[in-house]
């Protein structure tokens, strides 16, 4: 069941093998590695992503020769890096078959209170959660890669 009690559903039936769905730390992106066939392979099993928009997803977009190579890529994964009273900052990682990197990039996310149209903190409850999901789920080894972006403990 879903968190909405609705039931789950397949969001794919295409006949092809699907593999390592990873959100987007917002949700409004789903990566994924296939076997779809299309002019944008670059053969093998290619990650592709696909937007949300609304309550649909969009075509799914190949990710491309800049991350996909001519052999098998099937493992993305999103890394909380930081968090301070406003922001949260996310690595993702794109690793091949042989877990060797593919891809990274970075990106920061700011907590918002849409009628003020203004950054806002979090609440301390939610700061909390948030906080505890770090420690949780913080990574085992050192990144291959310097992390270039920077957040400011408030």
């Amino acid at each position: 069941m879903n968190s909405d009690g609705s039931d789950p559903r397949n969001v794919s039936n295409n006949g092809f093998q699907e593999y390592t769905p990873a959100w987007s730390p917002d949700g409004s992106r789903l990566y994924f590695a296939t076997d779809l066939p299309s002019p944008e392979s670059q053969g093998g099993i290619d990650l592709w992503y696909s937007d949300r928009n609304g309550t649909f997803w969009e075509e799914p977009i190949n990710l491309g020769p800049t991350v996909n190579t001519t052999g098998d890529e099937v493992f993305p994964s999103f890394y909380l890096a930081n968090v301070n009273k406003k922001l949260l900052h996310f690595v993702g990682i794109l690793q091949n078959k042989d877990n060797e990197l593919s891809a990274i990039f970075e990106t920061v996310l700011a907590h918002m209170d849409l009628n003020a149209r203004k950054v806002t903190e979090f609440s301390q409850t939610k700061l909390n959660h948030i906080l505890e999901y770090k420690k949780n789920n913080a990574l085992n080894q050192e990144l291959p890669f310097e992390v270039k972006l920077k957040i400011r403990n408030l």
